[in-house]
């Protein structure tokens, strides 16, 4: 046993080494490509705006790029420099953003994209999004998320009117990118109206449709019936 655990283990370990090579030849002949700005510049700076917006420390870190599968690698094959970036998230407590962004338009649009990622994970720590959200019931959950995302922008397009702009542009990309009406069933396609009617809504004037999680969650129930 011994003797076939050592060659293995160094047959996975090459595997790996000839993974992580390829990931970093991959992105580097992207960026040759593709102008961008890195979270490492900024991340900094975010986290101060973050502690200063809500009056408590709030870290941020890059998202893990180096796992590939095949929605990664679909990903990465499309044209749209966004669709390749891989969405921003939380764990409760940390907020994980893309450890880069293209910056083809410029760095201050990029770095304003990381500032909009950042508050909006941010106000999702401080909701308690996730607390209540519903994972058992994929629909209600879908549609909480729907109504949170949605009172989430209206809130920082409140707080924050020098983001608006960015908020804007970032719905107008997603929007771009909705799978077509015709490739889903009759209860996912008003799923989809839904999203789009949110998306579509003028980001510096729409009232916030939820005050708390709360309030999504007894919508999103309502709404599934």
């Amino acid at each position: 046993m011994p003797g076939w655990v050592g060659p293995a283990r160094r047959l996975v370990l090459k595997i790996k080494d000839r993974a992580q090579r390829a990931s970093v030849r991959l992105r580097s002949a992207m960026r040759a490509d593709d102008p961008n700005v890195s979270l490492e510049r900024v991340q900094r700076r975010l986290e101060l705006l973050l502690t200063a917006v809500y009056g408590r420390p709030i870290p941020i870190a890059p998202i893990e790029t180096n796992l590939w599968n095949r929605e990664r690698v679909r990903q990465l094959a499309k044209r749209d420099p966004r669709a390749r970036e891989p969405a921003p998230g939380v764990d409760g407590a940390t907020i994980y953003l893309p450890p880069e962004l293209g910056a083809r338009s410029g760095d201050a649009d990029a770095i304003a994209r990381y500032r909009l990622f950042a508050l909006e994970q941010a106000e999702r720590i401080v909701r308690g999004t996730a607390v209540l959200a519903p994972l058992n019931d994929p629909l209600e959950r879908d549609l909480y998320m729907v109504r949170e995302g949605a009172a989430i922008d209206a809130r920082i397009a409140g707080a924050h009117p020098g983001i608006v702009e960015a908020l804007s542009d970032e719905r107008r990309a997603v929007l771009a990118r909705r799978p077509p009406l015709e490739r889903l069933n009759e209860a996912e396609r008003d799923v989809e109206r839904l999203v789009r009617e949110a998306l579509s809504a003028e980001s510096s004037a729409e009232p916030s449709p939820s005050s708390e999680p709360s309030g999504s969650l007894a919508w999103a129930r309502d709404t599934a019936k």
